[in-house]
């Protein structure tokens, strides 16, 4: 009885082992195709990924670099304060004529926004810096690559790293506040401008007799003059990074090389050729309104990009 059970039991191990292996082997005849499957295809797609950018990087070496483009940019200019427009300029960095031509356009220029007549201040108050692009480029049908809006305080962080801006004052300039309080003064003759001092006068330069268009072309030819060297689009490219805050654009990374290399195109060791041009128009009811030819004007020197 006793030898009956020993070779039952015996029986069952064997029966359990039998059954044991060959659930291991159907559980590994399924994994193992699927282990080698995966192996088999993702070596060659490691391989073939080094190949393409070994391959590509060879390609490059042949591929010749980008000829620079010129490059409309509208510089558009608010307190930092009260967040109301200053300034609003068009400058073109014409890598054919190796030249800078920047037009500035009064804060109360009137422009076309669908059609309906609005001037750029209430436009920037009501719909911020691409309104302001959108309807000078309906208005002028002029091509925009891209705008930069930037407040007093990067204005001022951007001449201060620069350097004073040596400028001659063709009279005293002096603003006072409501109260009759000197807020602001500057000599007559040339002076060196802090980028406070450049600020101020933008800022309350429409509180003084001083020709506000005037004043601008002549703070745009001297800035261009003094700044356009061979290290400009370097400098304002470590600008850019630390005034980030302060800036709004519409310009992406592949705008941002382009300027670039519009920039160091134009502007030489031996200096920038600078031509400022004013827009054709007249002040009426307090508004600066453009002449019916002033589009045809401008895109002698703004026209294609």
């Amino acid at each position: 009885m006793q030898q009956n059970n020993e070779n039952a039991n015996h029986t069952e191990k064997q029966q359990n082992r039998r059954e044991f292996f060959s659930g291991f082997l159907t559980t590994l005849a399924i994994i193992l195709p699927v282990c080698v499957a995966v192996y088999m295809m993702t070596t060659p797609l490691f391989n073939r990924k080094d190949l393409t950018s070994q391959t590509v990087s060879e390609e490059q070496k042949d591929v010749p670099i980008k000829a620079a483009k010129s490059y409309n940019l509208l510089w558009v200019l608010s307190s930092s304060e009260a967040d109301h427009l200053l300034s609003v300029a068009l400058l073109r960095f014409d890598v054919d004529q190796y030249r800078i031509a920047v037009c500035n356009f009064h804060y109360l220029t009137v422009v076309l926004q669908s059609k309906s007549p609005i001037d750029l201040s209430t436009l920037y108050a009501q719909r911020g810096a691409l309104a302001v692009r959108d309807a000078l480029e309906e208005t002028l049908s002029i091509p925009i690559s891209g705008y930069v809006n930037v407040d007093t305080d990067a204005l001022t962080e951007t001449i201060d790293a620069l350097g004073e801006l040596s400028y001659t004052l063709d009279k005293e300039v002096t603003v006072h506040n409501a109260e009759g309080l000197l807020i602001y003064s500057k000599p007559a003759g040339t002076n060196l401008f802090s980028g406070n001092d450049i600020a101020n006068l933008i800022t309350y330069g429409n509180d003084t007799d001083t020709d506000l268009m005037e004043l601008h072309e002549q703070l745009w030819h001297t800035a261009l003059l003094q700044y356009g060297n061979e290290t400009f689009s370097s400098q304002l490219s470590d600008l850019y990074s630390k005034l980030v805050d302060h800036i709004n654009t519409d310009i992406n990374t592949a705008g941002i090389y382009a300027l670039t290399k519009a920039v160091e195109t134009v502007c030489s060791e031996t200096g920038t050729q600078v031509e400022v041009i004013r827009p054709q128009g007249q002040f009426n009811g307090g508004r600066f309104e453009l002449n019916a030819g002033a589009d045809a004007h401008l895109w002698t020197f703004f026209s294609k990009i």
